[in-house]
């Protein structure tokens, strides 16, 4: 067995943790007066995604939500945009 594999870095695995963990922090925080780190941090998560079926609804998720103006659809494309990315990280440990 090669040690080698197992003790290797991962691409993108620390990124994609880290736009999960901002979008956490903006979900404690709460949407109803977003501040601009909360606007930082989705704008993050649609980045994580941009290359994703998913690209365009999280993206504008992502922009009605900083505004305060997010729906329903739209909280369900951000909480699919947090659940491809940990499926991600899944899939690539």
């Amino acid at each position: 067995m090669h040690a080698d594999v197992l003790t290797a870095g991962i691409d993108g695995l620390d990124e994609a943790l880290a736009a999960v963990d901002a979008f956490d922090d903006v979900l404690v925080a709460g949407l109803l007066r977003p501040q601009a780190a909360q606007s930082a941090a989705l704008a993050e998560l649609a980045d994580a995604v941009a290359g994703s079926p998913l690209s365009a609804r999280v993206a504008e998720a992502a922009d009605k939500a900083s505004a305060g103006a997010a729906g329903e659809d739209h909280f369900v494309a951000l909480a699919a945009a947090r659940t491809a990315l940990l499926g991600s990280v899944h899939d690539a440990l």
